[in-house]
């Protein structure tokens, strides 16, 4: 049984290694990508033609609910990029509203796996207003009825370029030096496997048809799914 995915965030760091993901999936039969541009998909690596890009409005993707039919998979990684860089305002729109009104549209046609890129230590009850606000999405996508949820809560994320500079830059080179003192959650992890990991993820849970299924997933997380050869999935 082949199965089709829909997303949202797929230019960023993580989503287009999501997306490539699906590319190279077997079992992804066709894959839609939401965003506010189209994307230049010869960068990418598989086949690049099972995709359908839909350029949207964030403000009402309620008016794309048709695209939403059918879909068994969905894959969130929309968000601010620099959180510090915008306004409270601003990143509650995208990283809350828009990933919600997502998820429910998701919920509402029956897509039955949902996966969010999330943060270490996301809390509803945290006193940091950003790790608040990614436990108040998480929540909303739990309650919103799939038959599974899986939320990635990375730490650092390597790139192989610094899309912010210097301060990333460093960051990148200085902090494993000293993660190994630091909990597994808080361990660094490159886009290429964070991105094959959720892939991976939802495609175990399809190919195991497994229900009520709600998994908070960390660096320890992400290297076991990144690797495992899952079986095919079967009807």
């Amino acid at each position: 049984m082949k199965y089709k995915a829909i997303m949202i965030g797929g230019s960023g760091a993580v989503g287009s290694n999501v997306l490539e993901g699906l590319f190279k999936s077997e079992s992804c039969e066709s894959v839609i990508s939401l965003g506010r541009k189209i994307l230049d998909l010869s960068k990418f690596a598989g086949n690049t033609n099972k995709c359908n890009q839909e350029i949207v409005n964030f403000d009402d993707l309620a008016a794309n609910w048709s695209l939403f039919s059918g879909v068994d998979v969905a894959f969130c990684t929309l968000g601010v990029g620099q959180p510090s860089k915008v306004s409270r305002e601003e990143f509650w729109k995208v990283d809350v509203e828009y990933a919600g009104n997502f998820a429910k549209l998701c919920a509402d046609a029956g897509v039955k796996y949902f996966t969010l890129l999330s943060a270490v230590d996301a809390n509803h009850d945290s006193t940091m207003y950003y790790l608040k606000a990614k436990g108040i999405i998480q929540e909303r996508i739990i309650n919103s009825g799939f038959k599974g949820v899986f939320l990635f809560q990375p730490s650092l994320l390597v790139t192989d370029e610094a899309r912010y500079g210097f301060v990333q830059q460093f960051t990148q080179f200085a902090f494993p030096l000293v993660s190994p003192f630091l909990p597994s959650r808080y361990h660094q992890i490159h886009v290429n496997e964070l991105g094959q990991s959720m892939v991976n993820r939802s495609e175990l849970a399809l190919s195991n048809k497994e229900v009520g299924v709600i998994e908070f997933l960390t660096y320890e997380n992400f290297k076991k799914y990144a690797h495992i050869h899952h079986a095919k999935i079967v009807s």
